[in-house]
């Protein structure tokens, strides 16, 4: 048998199936789906594709075309596994393929975790219908009805006889076979899943772990050339003039292209371009932002909220609370790249995007071609959060091409990532709350701003006319969407603030909440939760347990997360339970990675994470001074999962908002000290405040406190020992420098480490003697 062409051998439509008949109001209905069949040289079509989402070769392979973007959410996992069910596949001959950009597929927006909610319907209506194709052509190829024909691992089987054919055995009759209207077919039961409900590993790990997924780092045409960008040092910066002469004296190097935030390095290797870069001579005309710095940002927020009013009549206790919330970067494991090759009637484009759509408009504005001209190839992506929903990285690799006539590779590098992301937005936020004389909560004000853009919503309790006030400012650092959006800080406030009301009653927390919550499923979870965090239980000296709870994108969460904070005032996370109501659990293994995954998110960006502005710029630059967790930071982690017949809600946003709370609340429960000023770092969590172990044979004194840059530690050890060590730890105890020293005669040490990379915050210095120990907190500004 000729090996099979599948642009010669195919059975096309090209036009969505959906049991609506549209899909996002692009596609029309089933009656007027239109038919292309290609035979191959012996008139025989070999590969059924009667839809734009799936087709089947002879051999039972099915392919899958995913349209959302791959950025280790599972989204390829689960919307293959809701097509592959009502086909009846067998998941074992399934595979997925990428879709290139292209309107027929309604929007490819990878964003708001809106991807399983939305195609849920379309893709089980694709897949029930080819199932229906293949049960005609069966009957009609053992002359019965339909209706003595079911469905089973890829197999049409007569349910009253012996006989049964696979969908590649069938490929060639189906294919000339109408396909079913709407109502000609009809969808599973929940019970009569076989796929949908079932833990599956991610599609693509397998060939991830051997190398063999293409992420935009991994592409490679013939040709290409690459390029790094010497970037404005503030967002408000543009080129005055630049000196390339050293530049281009380094091997490799090809030339250097003017743009107006900054100068582009071409070069016939990575190393060549980076190098090439270190030795341009920029000058910068710094602009109207040259001297906004986090403080000033700090300051047009205060003064963009209006004074909080007056609560309630019946209210007989009321307290008042600040929380702040630095920027955020995306910190995407593979930074924004984009590979493209401009030529004068065409342009192809390989991006690890979040809408393929997004990046062909950019691409058809940098290039001046029509959509026709341009392919656009999403690649896997190395986790995206809202970052790869901007395609300025799409823009400036297909505007270099066109330029230098050749395929480029654009690569932001990690430093350049950090320091010119669309952060989340920072925020400051003033409530006042009050309860009566029953303990119900009275009131509720909230006024806050946003240095960029947000949405703002009351909390999910039964709270008389909560009142919510909001300021966007636009102070010229840029902003984008992240991870569940301005949930990350408005949860935060609404669940910190609830257990301050709670406090303030004399009343359990979790027992309040309770109390004031109306949402039936939200309120199951947060049960569930409490009931397996074993909540009320006694707790060890100095730890504690917090709750917190959230609803969107259709799904429900509670966690409860148990803390340890030492006389130091270091935090460790002890373990952490979540409780989830996702409705229908597509994929529960890769549910129960989601809800993991956004635990060290919430960890990290609570604990560690900030991005702060100096001289009209980012200070951070990389994971050094943008914390995040390690490894041996991260908590045991129990995770619980509810799952009903019905459609499910989105997943990657809701597993986020409430981690951050639950964390806070555990630290106050611990420590009777509340955070309301992120990361936790900032603030003080020991009463003592500059806490000392003292020891007789060992002495120190940290100088200057708090520490601008440099951090002096001298000390005089009367100890018989040659050797002792230093480190400098975080609020997570986490040794972040460490340094091995030899005792001299004198036994006096003077040593000065220089900290300007590290971020603001709580720090402590350690000296270790044999058993002996030493630690002293001190302040980095």
């Amino acid at each position: 048998m000729k090996a099979i062409d599948k642009t010669r051998r195919q059975f096309v439509f090209g036009i969505a199936l959906t049991s609506a008949g549209a899909v996002f109001g692009v596609i029309p209905s089933l009656a007027k789906l239109t038919e292309m069949k290609v035979p191959d040289d012996d008139g025989k079509i070999q590969n059924l594709t009667a839809n734009i989402w799936v087709s089947i070769d002879e051999t039972n392979k099915v392919t899958i075309v995913i349209s959302r973007s791959e950025m280790g959410q599972g989204t390829r996992t689960s919307l293959a596994m809701i097509l592959a069910d009502e086909l009846d596949a067998d998941w074992n001959d399934v595979k997925v393929e990428q879709a290139l950009a292209d309107a027929k597929y309604g929007s490819q927006a990878t964003g708001g975790s809106q991807s399983t909610m939305y195609l849920y319907t379309t893709l089980r209506n694709a897949g029930a219908s080819i199932r229906q194709m293949f049960k005609n052509a069966a009957a009609q190829k053992w002359g019965i009805s339909a209706t003595q024909c079911s469905t089973s691992n890829g197999e049409v089987i007569e349910t009253a006889g012996s006989r049964k054919s696979t969908y590649g055995e069938l490929v060639d009759l189906a294919s000339t076979l109408q396909v079913p209207k709407e109502g000609q077919y009809s969808l599973k039961n929940f019970e009569e899943f076989t796929i949908i409900g079932k833990g599956k590993t991610h599609i693509d790990n397998s060939d991830i772990v051997t190398g063999k997924a293409i992420f935009g780092m991994d592409v490679r045409i013939e040709g290409m050339k690459y390029c790094v960008i010497k970037r404005k040092p503030a967002f408000s910066a543009t080129v005055s003039s630049f000196d390339d002469k050293e530049c281009l004296k380094v091997t490799g190097v090809i030339r250097t292209l003017r743009l107006s935030y900054g100068v582009a390095v071409i070069a016939d290797n990575t190393w060549a371009a980076l190098k090439g870069r270190e030795l341009l001579s920029v000058n910068w005309n710094m602009g109207s932002g040259a001297n906004l710095n986090s403080d000033n940002i700090h300051n047009q927020m205060d003064s963009a909220i209006p004074a909080l009013g007056n609560l309630p009549q019946n209210t007989t206790k009321f307290i008042e609370a600040t929380y702040e919330f630095p920027y955020l970067a995306h910190a995407t494991m593979e930074p924004m790249n984009c590979t493209a090759y401009y030529q004068t009637n065409k342009c192809e484009v390989w991006a690890p995007n979040q809408n393929a759509q997004a990046a062909l408009q950019s691409a058809r504005s940098a290039s001046g071609l029509t959509d026709s001209q341009i392919t656009i190839h999403t690649t896997l992506c190395g986790g995206g959060f809202g970052r790869r929903l901007g395609t300025d990285y799409v823009s400036e690799a297909v505007s270099i091409s066109k330029s230098i006539g050749m395929p480029v590779k654009v690569m932001i590098t990690r430093d350049d990532d950090m320091k010119n992301d669309y952060y989340r937005p920072a925020s400051l936020h003033k409530l006042k709350g009050g309860i009566d004389s029953n303990g119900n909560i009275s009131g509720w004000l909230h006024n806050c701003s946003f240095a960029g853009s947000s949405s703002n919503f009351a909390p999910p309790y039964n709270i008389p006319s909560p009142v919510v006030y909001k300021a966007d400012l636009n102070v010229g650092i840029p902003t984008g969407a992240w991870r569940s959006v301005a949930n990350t800080q408005i949860i935060f406030v609404n669940e910190s603030f609830i257990d301050e009301l709670a406090f303030l009653a004399g009343e359990d927390p979790y027992q309040f909440r309770l109390k004031h919550m109306g949402n039936s499923r939200l309120k199951t979870v947060l049960m569930d939760a409490a009931e397996k965090a074993g909540w009320g239980t006694p707790l060890p000296s100095g730890q504690g347990r917090g709750i917190a709870c959230f609803q969107g994108y259709n799904g429900y969460i509670a966690h409860v997360i148990e803390v340890s904070v030492s006389k130091e005032g270091k935090v460790k996370v002890e373990k952490a339970v979540a409780s989830i109501d996702p409705r229908l659990a597509i994929n529960p293994k890769n549910i129960e990675g989601q809800v993991k995954g956004g635990l060290i998110d919430g960890l990290a960006t609570t604990l560690k994470s900030e991005i702060t502005i100096n001289n009209g710029g980012t200070v951070q630059s990389n994971f050094d001074d943008f914390g995040w967790l390690w490894m041996d930071e991260a908590p045991p982690t129990d995770v619980y999962i509810k799952t009903e017949d019905t459609s499910p809600s989105g997943m990657g946003e809701v597993v986020f908002p409430s981690v951050g709370p639950a964390l806070c609340n555990a630290i106050f429960n611990a420590t009777g000290i509340r955070v309301r000023k992120l990361p936790v770092k900032h603030t003080n969590l020991t009463s003592i405040d500059n806490f000392k172990k003292k020891d007789e044979i060992i002495k120190l004194n940290f100088s200057p406190i708090p520490v601008k840059e440099v951090l002096r530690i001298q000390g005089e050890i009367n100890y018989p020992t040659s050797f002792f060590e230093l480190h400098i730890l975080n609020i997570l105890g986490q040794v972040i420098i460490s340094e091995k020293n030899n005792l001299n005669s004198s036994r006096t040490f003077d040593k000065v480490f220089n900290l300007s990379k590290l971020s603001s915050g709580i720090y402590f210095g350690e000296i270790i003697v044999e058993d002996k120990r030493v630690v002293e907190k001190f302040i980095k500004e």
